[in-house]
């Protein structure tokens, strides 16, 4: 028998389908001041580049077609040697994909305005945060 949860999730369980995914990839070089300001004492950064990705998604489940920014800057976590990226910065244009980052992934992701859309033979993103 199941029972219905005293507080039901604001965002559905997984798996998730997500179909129809424009990207743009983002990797450039800066300096290492401008990147530790992003990190987290315990992280080092594994060199001087940052990565931004840029999505439009027309057809995820469930979060409707919307925009997404994530910059990912390559690290190593100090204490235990393990490398990975991590991401300071999500931002969103979809409410119901900012619950799922914060509840389901445990990422911090704001509200925003993301396009990434053909401008002649060029690809042309733009962010404006809320």
């Amino acid at each position: 028998m199941e029972s219905m949860p005293v507080v039901p999730s604001a965002v559905p369980t997984l798996p998730r389908r997500f179909r129809n995914i424009e990207i743009l990839t983002i990797a450039y070089r800066t300096t290492p001041d401008g990147i530790a300001r992003f990190l987290p004492e315990q992280l080092s950064a594994r060199g001087e580049r940052a990565i931004v990705h840029i999505y439009r998604l027309h057809d995820p489940d469930w979060f409707g077609s919307y925009g997404e920014l994530a910059v990912h800057i390559p690290v190593r976590h100090d204490a235990s040697g393990v490398e990975g990226s991590y991401s300071p910065m999500f931002v969103l244009e979809s409410d119901a994909a900012i619950a799922a980052g914060r509840e389901l992934f445990g990422q911090p992701k704001k509200a925003g305005t993301v396009t990434l859309a053909p401008d002649g033979d060029l690809a042309r993103a733009t962010r404006f945060a809320s």
